[in-house]
């Protein structure tokens, strides 16, 4: 069950690698083709930047769970980040 929770662990660092190296390649990109004061392209940067949020709420449920550690408060802290996500999208999307 260990090896289990490692290998889940290391999945779980690797998507956070992915996503930050995307992350900044958007970054750079933004800001090489002077979009970065678009509100669509910000709101697609904090959109990103919380999913990265998540990703580690992620990884921290896997950590406490193998230590045998409670997980409700990470649990929550992740559900409360994607509520705020869902609803910063949502919004962008019916405002514009």
């Amino acid at each position: 069950m260990r090896g289990l929770e490692l290998g889940t662990a290391g999945l779980v660092v690797v998507l956070f690698a992915i996503g930050a190296v995307d992350f900044g390649l958007q970054i750079l990109e933004l800001g090489t083709s002077g979009r970065v004061t678009d509100p669509q392209t910000v709101v697609g940067l904090i959109d990103t930047a919380l999913l990265l949020f998540i990703i580690v709420e992620g990884f921290l449920t896997v950590i406490a769970y193998s230590r045998d550690e409670s997980v409700v408060r990470i649990v929550l802290g992740a559900g409360l980040i994607a509520i705020a996500r869902k609803i910063i999208v949502i919004y962008t999307t019916i405002v514009s």
